[in-house]
């Protein structure tokens, strides 16, 4: 099952939803959130003699000055800093509540933080969408130097709760315990690599009641796989599993067709056709004998019509030829996939031609030739070409999205090593093997996209990022489904 991540917009509705539906305050929500932080705390750093709470003037401010409370009741020692006094009722609640307990907060300005502290991180929240400045910027970069273990509550403060990049600088390598949802920021972007360890606790808040708020954004999970690699019957034979045909290789662009060739027969789709450039039909032999080869223009359409999905795009070329093909397959109504120089042809047209099971698979500069335009984000420029297209849409990149109507899916796996030659092809071979097995458009990109960047994961570490390939891509498929 897919795993829910919900923008900052999300995540107030369902707090708000919470409140009216269970009848509490928001201030029974911040004693939820202090005792989750004590839980934390003692199951992963019970041997911490000294914890540093710095608490913002937000309600994230309220959860550190809860917990510094709830610390201080459970006989720990613990100091408390902030910068201005609180500015909600909620947090003003929460500090003076600690203060009756014989705390009283002390200002930024006099925090030295000690060796072998636990620093709770309450400064920040998922409200912040400006440049982190001043004072803030100080303490941030003052924990960050001091190398000591840090908790987050909720999200790492200056970390874009929507895009998962540091306004400005934000806390790194804390352990990081969301609340009620898990953001958008803490799982795209640069999070990764700046969050050391994400824990979600819901607050006690049933998952019944949590799932009122549809989430517009997915994390594609490995259970992805199991839907696309099904036990086969003991007396299976080849035709049930889809005929592929994959259209491209202009001259001089053999490698492209090569690639995603061998991607699609790896795939599990029982037959694959080529149709490509005369030059280009010995390679293809050679490299892919379990393939069949057409190169006479006669054979095209009669191919189209064999056919349970098509592929066109890799090493397609702009030439009458390549024109002449996208122009063939465009009046089938075969589940296709567009990529890469068949995605340029197609923004050429005046009018995006609409068809049923269609998957384009472009980067970001073919994304913008798609759409005419740029846009701020990548989120947004995903949403153009869904209207554009009304196709299900891979945007490559870091964090690769599929769109198909609402729901945007996350690939979190993958690394930069996949960013070289010929990597493209073979997602767009695997995306289609899967899609002529009679996958929908939309599990055959889910399952597509991720199994390719596990392959690129696991080709990182059994080669390196420098030195990994596209064709480790497709030797590494074997090994993990």
């Amino acid at each position: 099952m897919d795993q829910n991540l919900f923008t900052v917009v999300e995540t107030r509705k369902i707090e708000r939803f919470c409140i009216k539906t269970l009848s509490i305050t928001e201030y029974d929500l911040m004693l939820r959130a202090g005792n989750a932080l004590i839980n934390y705390i003692k199951q992963v750093f019970p041997d911490k003699k000294v914890i540093q709470v710095v608490c913002g003037s937000g309600n994230n401010g309220g959860d550190g000055y809860t917990v510094a409370r709830l610390l201080l009741e459970n006989g720990k020692r613990v100091s408390c800093y902030e910068g201005k006094e609180p500015t909600q009722e909620s947090a003003k609640k929460a500090r003076n509540e600690l203060i009756a307990s014989g705390l009283n907060p002390q200002s930024f300005t006099t925090l030295m933080i000690q060796k072998d502290a636990l620093i709770i991180d309450a400064l920040l929240g998922i409200g912040c969408h400006k440049p982190v400045q001043g004072i803030y910027l100080d303490i941030i970069n003052k924990i960050n130097e001091s190398g000591e273990s840090i908790l987050s509550a909720d999200i790492p403060s200056g970390l874009c709760a929507d895009t998962g990049k540091p306004l400005g600088s934000c806390i790194e390598q804390a352990h990081v315990l969301s609340f009620i949802t898990k953001k958008l920021g803490t799982v795209i972007g640069d999070a990764g690599k700046i969050i050391h360890k994400l824990t979600l606790d819901t607050l006690e808040i049933s998952d019944e009641l949590l799932q009122q708020i549809r989430p517009s954004y997915y994390v594609i999970e490995k259970t992805v796989l199991d839907k696309v690699s099904k036990k086969r019957d003991s007396n299976a034979y080849k035709n049930q599993f889809g005929h592929v045909l994959l259209v491209g290789g202009d001259s001089g662009y053999g490698g492209a067709i090569i690639l995603a060739a061998k991607a699609a027969s790896q795939s599990g789709v029982g037959l694959v056709s080529v149709y490509t450039k005369k030059d280009h039909k010995e390679p293809l032999l050679t490299h892919c004998p379990d393939c069949m080869i057409h190169d006479e223009e006669s054979d095209l359409k009669a191919l189209i019509e064999k056919a349970t999905a098509i592929i066109i795009g890799p090493g397609l070329g702009l030439s009458d030829w390549s024109k002449t093909c996208l122009t063939d397959i465009l009046e089938s109504s075969k589940p296709l996939v567009c990529d890469a120089d068949a995605i340029t042809l197609l923004a050429e047209k005046a009018t995006f031609p609409k068809k049923d099971n269609l998957i384009v698979t472009p980067h970001e500069g073919e994304a913008k030739r798609l759409v005419g335009e740029d846009h701020d984000n990548r989120y947004a420029m995903l949403a153009a070409l869904v209207k554009k297209t009304g196709a299900t849409v891979i945007l490559k990149g870091q964090n690769t999205l599929i769109k198909e109507d609402e729901e945007t899916f996350i690939c979190t796996k993958g690394n930069p090593g996949l960013a070289t030659a010929g990597t493209g092809d073979v997602l767009a071979g695997i995306v289609g093997g899967f899609l002529a097995q009679g996958h929908s458009s939309l599990i055959a990109s889910k399952a597509g996209v991720y199994l390719h960047a596990v392959c690129g994961d696991a080709c990182s570490e059994a080669y390196s990022e420098r030195s990994m390939t596209a064709t480790d891509l497709v030797v590494m498929m074997k090994t993990m489904f």
